[in-house]
């Protein structure tokens, strides 16, 4: 065999390769969805004094593939005068009990969370935040916010 039929081969060979896997997807399309969305953001009670306890929920619909662990804990929760996050906004010490998968869709059920003592008294925000999760390959998901408005008194 000669050094242009092996050369012959090799083409031909990458060229059945070529169209195999472009027989196999279609153009336009893609199967990689990399998201996570916060659907519903709950928190009781809604008016309380600095110092107080809350509970709430966080459904979040997840197309990144996290499991349960990882949901809970990129939850964060914050305390801020606006309904947007930003860096001066308050992280409050939240926890959690396991969270549950429906389909692609996790709740997290925060069944404590702390407003710090010492808050001044007037309308706030607590924000649920879940900060850009990698997904491969150079892909992020973005972060996702939602807030609730509430009252310290």
């Amino acid at each position: 065999m000669t050094f242009s039929n092996l050369r012959f081969i090799a083409l031909c060979f990458m060229l059945g390769i070529v169209v195999l896997f472009n027989a196999c997807t279609e153009e336009g399309t893609t199967t990689d969805d990399c998201s996570i969305t916060i659907n519903n953001f709950t928190v009781s009670p809604t008016t309380f004094s600095a110092g107080a306890t809350l509970t709430g929920t966080v459904t979040i619909n997840d197309k990144v593939g996290l499991d349960a662990l990882t949901a809970r804990t990129v939850t964060q929760l914050y305390l801020s005068t606006d309904a947007s996050y930003s860096n001066g906004d308050v992280q409050l010490d939240a926890f959690t009990d396991p969270a549950t998968l429906s389909g692609s869709t996790y709740t997290v059920n925060f069944n404590q969370i702390d407003i710090p003592f010492g808050t001044s008294s007037g309308s706030y925000h607590i924000i649920a935040r879940i900060p850009s999760q990698n997904c491969g390959g150079g892909v992020s998901s973005g972060e996702t916010t939602r807030s609730k408005a509430v009252s310290i008194n």
